[in-house]
């Protein structure tokens, strides 16, 4: 009987449990509340979504005033998950807030804008280098790319390009076919996050296109005697490169002053600003040096039978500039405005040997020189560059005997002759050698050494001339590079 009376007892209580939390519940309302997360981490609860928002926009007074925009926005990898729930407790949104700005930085709408570039490695490899921009407006990006173009080209060209306003060539000049930037670049509307670095100007990001850096440029307090290109020279960086720095002068010839701060910086652009022009020059033409033979004359002894005189050529070309330097060229036409007049020398045959006179040969049949003798980018061109037709002949500037002749470097298939009169030449980027040209060989002015070619670290067609003083051996030991153009 008790044991009957137990189960009783439990039944009924287990009865009037039940019954009692069916009602509990069933009294209770749902709530729709709204669960908050930071990349899948709980940090809370909160009655309102739009409340979050606005007070998340209504604390960012510091941010818009900095970005100058009307919104900031959460940070990214939030999300707000509407719920239903019987639990009633809620947290205050300042508490959310709190945690967001502890754990992760807010956003500003803006654009993000990625360029493309092939740039070369220290191993001669190419790879693509991903620069990302962002900015508060795309048109500082777009404004930051006019004010990158007109850098290199300067302000009036690009502005009669762009209205077609250019005058046209009656003789001479050059007309700009073409200008562009050869990247390929991605525009994105999205949400900033404020720890990135954020354009508002397009001031700014046009000095972070041209130089790749945003830290300040080195500056030099001009001195009396200093030119534009004196202080490009003493700098290490080209006379093209002192002009983006200062914009504010437009020649290389601008007068400088004494005390007067310029920035000297090597402009490294995050982009290719491409030009194709037609340029049509006067060039002049080098005579040529002809040689009568005399056995009757010790060798090394000339006799002038009749002075040379330069000629002119009035040369057209296409020519493609990359930032400011050739790229590519072409020679498309060339009339002659008034022919050169050889010059006749008599020497001596009497006895051969390597030893130089005191005419020079230009080393080939162009005259057009793509890239000068002297500083440019941070490093000093040891020579000059002439440009001619890929398998165009070079010829030795003088009687001498080689020193090199093969593979030298980045300056590819090379030959060095020395001179011995205290004189050395070199002649880079050869497709090949010309036959019987190897080292110890004995060359006279005038013979064809080898061909114009691309080996090497070129970008086009050239021959890399070379001129050395006071070498024993062309390419080593030299004591001082001479620009070439001095000795013609």
């Amino acid at each position: 009987m008790k044991k009957f009376t137990m189960w009783l007892f439990v039944l009924i209580l287990s009865s009037i449990v039940f019954l009692l939390g069916f009602n509990t519940k069933t009294n209770l309302e749902p709530k729709y509340l709204y669960q908050v997360y930071l990349d899948d981490q709980v940090l809370g609860v909160i009655e309102s979504k739009n409340e979050l928002e606005e007070y998340i926009d209504s604390q960012g007074s510091t941010l818009k005033e900095k970005y100058n925009v009307d919104k900031v926005y959460a940070p990214e990898g939030l999300e707000i998950r509407k719920i239903i729930t019987y639990d009633n407790h809620v947290d205050k949104v300042k508490d959310v807030y709190k945690k967001l700005s502890e754990l992760k930085p807010f956003t500003i709408s803006g654009y993000q804008f990625t360029i493309k570039k092939e740039v070369e490695t220290s191993n001669g490899e190419t790879v693509t280098k991903n620069t990302v921009i962002y900015v508060t407006d795309d048109s500082i990006f777009e404004t930051a790319i006019q004010n990158t173009i007109i850098s290199f080209l300067g302000e009036n060209v690009y502005k009669a390009y762009r209205e077609g306003t250019q005058a046209k060539i009656k003789q001479t000049g050059l007309t700009y076919n073409n200008i562009y930037v050869d990247n390929d670049i991605t525009r994105k509307e999205t949400n900033i996050s404020v720890n990135e670095k954020i354009y508002v100007n397009s001031e700014e990001l046009s000095q972070y296109i041209l130089f790749s850096t945003n830290e300040n440029k080195n500056q030099y307090i001009v001195k009396s005697g200093d030119t534009i290109e004196s202080v490009a020279a003493a700098n290490k960086i080209s006379v093209q490169e002192f002009l983006i720095s200062n914009p504010e002068f437009t020649s290389k010839d601008n007068v400088l002053y004494s005390g007067q701060v310029v920035s000297v910086a090597y402009a490294n652009p995050l982009v290719d600003v491409m030009a194709d022009v037609t340029k049509i020059e006067d060039q002049t033409t080098y005579y040529s040096v002809q040689e009568q033979s005399s056995s009757d004359i010790i060798l090394g002894d000339e006799q002038v039978v009749q002075e040379g005189a330069n000629g002119v050529n009035r040369v057209t070309q296409n020519i493609r500039y990359k930032n400011g330097f050739i790229q590519a060229a072409e020679v498309s036409q060339q009339v002659e405005i008034k022919p050169t007049t050889p010059k006749i020398v008599i020497v001596g045959t009497k006895y051969i040997s390597g030893v130089g006179g005191n005419y020079w040969t230009w080393p080939t049949s162009s005259y057009s020189i793509s890239s000068p003798f002297g500083w440019r980018s941070y490093e000093f061109h040891t020579g000059i560059d002439i440009y001619n037709y890929y398998g165009a002949p070079i010829y030795a500037a003088n009687n001498g005997i080689v020193t090199i002749a093969g593979w030298y470097g980045t300056y590819g298939i090379f030959v060095g002759i020395n001179h011995n009169n205290g004189y050395g030449t070199g002649y880079g980027h050869m497709s090949m050698l010309a036959p019987g040209i190897h080292v110890g060989s004995t060359v006279e002015r005038g013979q064809l050494i080898g061909y114009i070619g691309l080996t090497g670290q070129t970008s086009g067609p050239h021959v890399h001339f070379e001129l050395y003083y006071g070498s024993t051996h062309p390419g080593y030991n030299y004591s001082k590079f001479i620009n070439p153009q001095f000795m013609y």
